[in-house]
């Protein structure tokens, strides 16, 4: 049964199946995005999201030397925040250390890593969401984010989500939303239902 456990950053290496993946994932990564959240907040996020890691077999040799150097573990899934951790020093995260390595190991990584992406990528339902809670939740900005605070919800979508202003006024103020019709507009409503 895995296991919940905080881990040194520096015993985890990337495991041979998902090591392209990994590689293929940082390059696509935008380092600033990060950059604007607190220490907090990126703590938060790696304890919500933890890596998953397996431990890995020590090698069939004999050298007292290597049985002294800590254990290695190898990470599968929920490695996005760990250059940024590594930039700020962060020494420990924490892991689900799983006993074995799951079946079908490369199909398992790639699925979890869609699902980060679906969740964080460009899906204008995910980024509705974001603005309501950035909406009814600004007391948590100064937690949320570094530097200095965002003054509105959409300026903060904007800098939560790495979208351009515009991007953010859109889901901020939808085209769609129906405004109660003025006194003018009900008139000529009524005038052009009597003809």
């Amino acid at each position: 049964m895995p296991s919940y456990r905080d881990l040194q950053l520096s015993n985890l290496v990337p495991h041979p199946v998902i090591a392209e993946s990994v590689n293929a994932s940082l390059a696509f990564e935008d380092p600033q995005h990060l950059a604007r959240f607190s220490d907090e907040m990126l703590e938060v996020l790696q304890r919500s999201q933890p890596a998953h890691v397996v431990q890995e077999k020590p090698k069939p040799e004999h050298d007292v030397q290597e049985k002294s150097q800590p254990a290695r573990y190898l990470f599968f899934a929920g490695w996005r925040l760990f250059h940024e951790l590594r930039r700020r020093g962060v020494k420990k995260i924490c892991a689900v250390v799983h006993e074995e390595s799951p079946l079908n190991m490369e199909a398992w990584a790639i699925m979890a890593e869609l699902g980060v992406l679906s969740a964080a990528g460009n899906n204008e339902r995910y980024r509705t969401e974001a603005y309501r809670l950035l909406s009814t939740q600004k007391a948590l900005w100064p937690r949320i984010f570094s530097g200095d605070r965002p003054r509105t919800p959409a300026t903060a979508l904007e800098r939560l989500c790495g979208i351009s202003r515009a991007a953010a006024q859109r889901i901020a103020n939808p085209a769609d939303t129906q405004l109660e019709p003025s006194l003018l507009e009900q008139i000529l409503n009524e005038t052009r239902e009597q003809q």
